[in-house]
């Protein structure tokens, strides 16, 4: 990723921007999608040096603009362009303009998910239609499964254990909706943790990786919709002379899962930075 690839990525960004609907453009202007658009392209044009705590800004505006174009365009299948409307991903898509950072985190996060699982398994990746009054997860793998996407948004490591609890009860409530209509082999939760509570080249939040871990065995040890959790730790990584975009996750999985989910899990582990753990 360089200079030219970013700055092509906002310029095909501009144009789903153009085609929105017009209630849609409206919240555009005041999105949080919306601002990180402008922090990189008023960085772009500036001609005076920023300081430190700017560089990470907008170091986190170009993560945000250049993952998110790229996650619309690999489940699009091309980049960018006006027919784009008539493709299943433009309603996911409406979800990125919301003036709430947590909530344009959550809706990339998924976005981002599916993009990942798509690209790595080759497998057909769907957004599960929204059913008044009853939950239902994020997404259906194939026929193989169905995933509940939940970003962690916590700011201290004591809330990380609370915060993952809340996530996968709810997330269990979704899976178990989805299984009692239409009932697939297997269903899990996809959960991020920012790196700055869980940087996994820091020893010292291990024991932040320690509780996540506990509490994902805790859920799949007991009986539940929730058969693997993809845990990731994702964000901006930063030391006093280096600056990184991470991402890594583990697979937890319940014993006993059918053979044709194992394979679909161990395709995630292609990139050698994912591990399966029982």
């Amino acid at each position: 990723m360089n200079e030219r690839d970013i700055w092509a990525a906002v310029e095909r960004l501009e144009i789903l921007f153009r085609i929105l609907p017009k209630r849609l453009r409206t919240r555009r202007i005041g999105s949080y999608l919306g601002l990180l658009t402008m922090k990189f392209m008023d960085y772009m044009t500036r001609s005076n040096s920023v300081s430190d705590e700017e560089a990470l800004e907008i170091g986190r505006a170009i993560l945000g603009v250049y993952r998110t174009t790229t996650s619309i365009e690999s489940l699009y299948g091309r980049p960018i362009d006006e027919n784009i409307v008539n493709d299943s991903v433009f309603q996911q898509i409406t979800q990125l303009f919301d003036s709430s950072e947590q909530a344009y985190d959550a809706a990339d996060f998924t976005l981002f998910t599916a993009a990942c699982i798509s690209h790595r398994t080759g497998l057909a990746v769907s957004f599960v239609p929204v059913r008044k009054g009853s939950p239902t997860p994020d997404l259906q793998v194939a026929s193989l499964c169905y995933i509940e996407c939940k970003d962690l948004a916590v700011t201290t490591a004591s809330n990380v254990e609370l915060g993952l609890r809340d996530r996968l009860q709810k997330a269990g409530e979704q899976l178990a909706s989805a299984q009692s209509k239409t009932r697939l082999p297997s269903a899990g939760a996809a959960i991020d943790v920012p790196i700055r509570l869980a940087d996994p080249d820091d020893r010292r939040s291990l024991e932040v990786q320690r509780q996540a871990s506990e509490v994902v065995r805790q859920t799949l040890t007991a009986p539940g919709a929730v058969d693997f959790v993809l845990l990731s730790v994702s964000g901006i990584y930063h030391t006093a002379t280096t600056v990184g975009f991470p991402h890594r996750h583990a697979v937890f999985i319940r014993p006993s899962l059918p053979p044709a989910i194992l394979g679909f899990l161990g395709k995630l582990t292609s990139d050698g930075r994912v591990y399966i753990c029982a």
